[in-house]
């Protein structure tokens, strides 16, 4: 409906069909554009076997495109942040991380509740909200903040940042 353009499925017959849709390479900016811009995902597939051979042509997801996650020109305002924010929950307080990732910006606030995030986030304009499963499912979240996506939890998220970052501690960016 996006896009005004129809759409196809593999395996149309069965129970549970694949919608898929294909578009013409030289325009696929316009297309993800208008997608992200509505707040979706779009998950970029190229062919990884050879088409001469017989059979179905193989294809692979290359690339996943969110609304906070895109670097398209079409898309990007030069005046105006791409924000993509994450919110995480310990002993009653909240973190909410934000991140702009054509800049390379980020921050990281303790809100003491969920309104005091939704207003962070309402501020920021984020184009992008990752929420932990048990705050997926909270209707008054989902309502205000329609472009949400499941948080994948880290088993230790304080190591994955010191990794990520090959730092001993999280001092030098405010997050002990």
């Amino acid at each position: 409906k996006i896009l005004d353009i129809a759409l196809t499925a593999r395996h149309k017959e069965s129970p549970n069909p694949i919608p898929m849709c294909g578009v013409p390479h030289h325009s696929a900016e316009n297309y993800i554009s208008k997608l992200t811009k509505a707040g979706e995902k779009v998950a970029i597939a190229e062919q990884v076997s050879d088409p001469s051979l017989p059979g179905i042509v193989e294809r692979k997801v290359i690339r996943v495109i969110t609304p906070g996650t895109t670097f398209s020109e079409q898309i990007l305002e030069s005046r105006e942040h791409q924000f993509l924010s994450s919110v995480s929950e310990e002993n009653s307080l909240f973190a909410l991380g934000i991140a702009d990732l054509s800049t390379g910006d980020f921050f990281v606030q303790e809100c003491k509740s969920l309104d005091e995030i939704q207003r962070e986030i309402t501020k920021i304009e984020a184009k992008e909200i990752i929420v932990p499963p048990h705050l997926f499912s909270k209707e008054e979240f989902v309502k205000n903040f329609p472009v949400l996506s499941r948080q994948i939890p880290h088993k230790n998220p304080r190591e994955h940042l010191q990794n990520h970052f090959g730092t001993k501690n999280l001092k030098g960016f405010g997050l002990e």
